[in-house]
């Protein structure tokens, strides 16, 4: 359906430029760019995905089958596209971060919120884009309570262990994975 749609609605005489400005060596449709974004959102909304699974594979499925760079647009599109399914999310981030700058992360976060989504956002004061994550290290310390306790209240994690966190000693923290903090880091949907 995606395929169909693109080729209706490309133009052939854009086709070689538009590869030729892109250097790219898969061909085009010739489909502009708010052109094909019309497309993928109507598509997608009308296609809705109910799982996080159904989603990410629909992306790499798109990605993986696409013959001509539309599709591959519409893949990353697709992987741009808000559900209400998708799962709680959560955004760990330095406050003087200079490679992935706090507002832009609080801006994704307030739109998020508005499409209706579940996104926490917690920003370390004094920290850069990386965090001291030696096991005994405080920093560490909290990375792990603030995201177990994230997981747990979300429904994920290992069925003992959905209590609250912070009850449980440094050893059985240890024993979680320890997550890297400048990643974001998500639950299933409870």
């Amino acid at each position: 359906m995606l395929r169909t749609e693109l080729s209706r609605a490309g133009d052939p005489k854009k086709t070689a430029a538009m590869q030729a400005y892109m250097k790219s060596a898969m061909p085009y449709w010739g489909v502009q760019t708010p052109v094909q974004r019309d497309i993928t959102r109507r598509l997608f909304t009308a296609n809705r995905l109910e799982t996080a699974e159904e989603w990410r594979e629909a992306c790499l499925t798109i990605w993986r089958a696409a013959e001509y760079r539309e599709e591959r647009y519409a893949a990353i599109d697709l992987r741009r596209f808000r559900f209400p399914t998708n799962p709680p999310t959560l955004i760990l981030g330095g406050a003087q971060d200079p490679i992935i700058p706090p507002e832009a992360a609080t801006d994704f976060m307030l739109k998020a919120k508005a499409a209706g989504l579940d996104v926490r956002q917690i920003l370390f004061p004094y920290s850069g884009h990386d965090f001291n994550t030696t096991y005994d290290s405080i920093t560490n310390q909290a990375l792990l309570q603030i995201i177990s306790q994230f997981a747990i209240d979300h429904g994920a994690g290992p069925a003992g262990l959905r209590t609250n966190i912070f009850t449980l000693p440094l050893e059985t923290m240890k024993r979680l994975s320890p997550l890297s903090p400048s990643v974001i880091a998500t639950s299933p949907a409870s």
